[in-house]
């Protein structure tokens, strides 16, 4: 499925709009817009890290380090 690269541009603006209004009163953890591949704004654990132009094989995101203790930002999120 090919998406144009205006109609990918708007997208991820209105992702990274939502992610800023989240965090609106912690602007240090507003999302870069110069970021163009939203892929790169975050890794989860459990999907692909792709670098295949890279000639790299796909690599499963890890969790490295986990600690049992709640941020202060969860404080920042709304409850839905």
């Amino acid at each position: 499925m090919y998406i144009s690269a205006d109609l990918y541009s708007r997208a991820t603006t209105v992702i990274y709009d939502r992610i800023k209004n989240i965090f609106k009163d912690t602007p240090e953890l507003w999302p870069d817009y110069a970021t163009g591949n939203i892929s790169r704004l975050m890794r989860l654990p459990g999907t692909l890290n792709k670098k295949e132009k890279y000639g790299l094989p796909p690599i499963k995101v890890e969790l490295l380090k986990f600690e049992d203790t709640i941020s202060p930002l969860v404080g920042k999120l709304k409850a839905i």
